[in-house]
């Protein structure tokens, strides 16, 4: 009876400590559940300019819908476009800022196809804003594979099939590219997230222990509630020190992230994603697939980037240059992380990628 009683004590504390993390009820950062808006917005439209057309496609992955943005030179190509698969970082989605440098691609003579991963956007899935790095992998391998099969038709070259990546996606498409082999013509990695190596270790040393035993429980608390089939708990994907986030970002950061206010996106889209984000993270190295890959690269690092260190992008460098000599590229530029995306699409920061791209496609 005694045993019984202590089996039935354990219980009811395990249930308790799964209700309270299933709740949550102190951590008034936490964000809990996510209201997908299908309403149409004008810059998902499809348009005409000069030079180019872009219209919205569907594609899968997994048996889950997939948005895309299809980018055209209005210029007929006899053997077909090469293609350009773009997609954005860390909890972002295409309608972020990458229309700018798809229209510096296509008026360079590239096809382009610019999508949502699986939660993001107008892509299709649940719950929102998912991120698994593995998931975004098999997205990218999906819709390049759409693309070899010729699902775009003849105006594209299903042959030559380039991939450009921002951060998070600028890891995932060195990983993309280890397991398609020569199905990727070329890589282009902007910024790219590497490794996590070191990652706790900052997060303590910025944040300090209670605080990432909070980003900790709130962790626990969404993978419990994935479990027991319960709305998402959603982190700030950034903010300061003082704030409870997944990227801790200095203030000149985040006042140059936040400077453009917060149009409305595609999808509802806003700046969470789900906490359970963080138990997962540590299994993604892009550095552990570097050596996989035969296609040429060209990365495009910040000297002053503390939220993807280039020390990692020298110890990527290292390897491909091992591995496939010339046909890696480094530039080096003196921005830190935001600073980067936002400037990389000036004509003068973007044309050595065209450059590449142009010798490889």
């Amino acid at each position: 009876m005694k045993f019984l009683h202590t089996r039935n004590l354990t219980l009811i504390a395990f249930v308790a400590v799964i209700a309270s993390l299933a709740s949550l009820p102190w951590e008034t950062e936490v964000k809990i559940g996510f209201f997908r808006n299908q309403s149409h917005l004008p810059h998902n439209a499809q348009l005409k300019e000069e030079g180019f057309q872009r219209k919205t496609i569907r594609l899968n992955s997994h048996g889950v819908g997939v948005e895309a943005w299809l980018y055209t030179p209005i210029q007929n190509s006899r053997d077909g476009h090469p293609v350009i698969v773009m997609a954005h970082g860390l909890g972002c989605q295409k309608d972020m800022g990458l229309h700018a440098y798809a229209v510096q691609f296509v008026l360079a003579g590239f096809a382009v196809v610019a999508f949502d991963h699986r939660t993001f956007g107008g892509s299709d899935g649940e719950p929102r804003q998912l991120v698994k790095w593995w998931r975004h992998v098999e997205d990218w391998v999906a819709v390049v594979n759409d693309i070899k099969n010729g699902v775009l038709g003849h105006d594209i070259n299903p042959t030559k099939i380039g991939l450009w990546g921002v951060s998070y996606s600028g890891g995932q498409v060195l990983a993309t590219a280890a397991k398609l082999g020569d199905t990727v013509s070329a890589v282009v990695a902007l910024e790219p997230y590497l490794s996590s190596k070191g990652r706790a270790k900052k997060l303590i040393s910025s944040l300090g222990i209670l605080k990432c035993l909070r980003l900790l429980a709130v962790s626990i608390n969404d993978a419990v509630r994935d479990l027991l089939n319960l709305p998402a708990a959603y982190l700030k994907l950034s903010g300061s020190v003082n704030e409870l986030a997944i990227l801790q970002m200095n203030d000149a950061e985040l006042k140059l992230l936040r400077s453009g206010g917060r149009p409305e996106r595609i999808g509802g889209w806003q700046p969470y994603i789900p906490a359970r984000m963080l138990l997962q993270s540590k299994g993604f190295e892009p550095l552990k697939y570097v050596d996989k890959i035969s296609a040429p690269v060209f990365i495009r690092a910040g000297t002053e980037d503390t939220v993807c260190p280039i020390k990692y992008v020298h110890e990527a460098m290292d390897i491909l240059t091992k591995n496939i000599g010339e046909r890696a590229v480094l530039q080096e530029v003196p921005y830190n992380h935001i600073e980067l995306f936002h400037v990389g699409m000036r004509d003068d920061e973007i044309e050595p990628s065209i450059k590449f791209l142009k010798k490889y496609l």
